[in-house]
């Protein structure tokens, strides 16, 4: 069972019904299609709610997929855009425990950054 809210189900089909490979949708279009108090785009107000329902998504087992974002707004990735979100991902994972002061050294920090695994 899923726990996204009905906002956040809207904002993925949304997307995916607006998905085109190189087409980015930004956090206006998104903000006015679904209702995000649309009369104030600030990062502290809208974007915010967007970037934590879209955080929700990733989150969520139902949906297989992923949505990433850049300055230019957010999108269904495709496979490659996928993979490289997951490394990247895994990468920052691996970067806080290694600077966790109760853990040290993570013994498969190097392993991994040798094999170049995600």
């Amino acid at each position: 069972m899923s726990g996204l809210t009905t906002k956040q189900w809207q904002l993925y089909k949304y997307l995916k019904e607006h998905y085109e490979p190189s087409r980015w949708i930004s956090k206006k279009e998104l903000a006015e299609a679904l209702g995000y108090e649309a009369e104030d785009y600030n990062p502290r107000g809208n974007y915010r709610e967007i970037e934590s329902d879209v955080l929700a998504i990733n989150e969520d087992e139902t949906i297989q997929k992923v949505v990433i974002s850049s300055r230019n707004g957010y999108k269904i990735a495709n496979k490659e855009e996928a993979e490289e979100w997951l490394h990247n991902d895994w990468i920052n994972i691996l970067k806080g425990i290694k600077r966790h002061p109760t853990i040290g050294e993570f013994p498969l920090s190097s392993a991994c950054r040798k094999s170049r695994m995600p």
